[in-house]
């Protein structure tokens, strides 16, 4: 049964660049390494290919269906913030 599951693409903002689209592994599974390794794994990919760089987009300090700090695992990765945005909501008018 898999734990865990990192999809992957060519940066379409950066050609020479791979994307980690999505990395996750399942509650039962965490913090037994499964993540590092996936991640791993993805970088040896890109740079198979001859890409030059690694990106990824999170949402910080909680990220996906389990939570957790995403930001923290990618930071003890070598990833480091690129920008920081804000994401904004509200209502529609007369919908609630």
């Amino acid at each position: 049964r898999p734990v865990g599951v990192c999809i992957n693409f060519v940066d379409t903002m950066r050609p020479a660049a791979g994307h980690i689209g999505m990395l996750g592994v399942a509650r039962s599974a965490r913090r037994k390494g499964i993540g590092r390794a996936l991640f791993t794994e993805s970088l040896a990919r890109f740079e198979a290919r001859g890409w030059t760089h690694a990106r990824l987009t999170t949402i910080t300090p909680a990220s996906g269906v389990g939570g957790g700090d995403a930001g923290g695992f990618f930071r003890s990765v070598g990833m480091t913030t690129v920008y920081d945005h804000d994401i904004l909501s509200r209502p529609l008018l007369g919908r609630v």
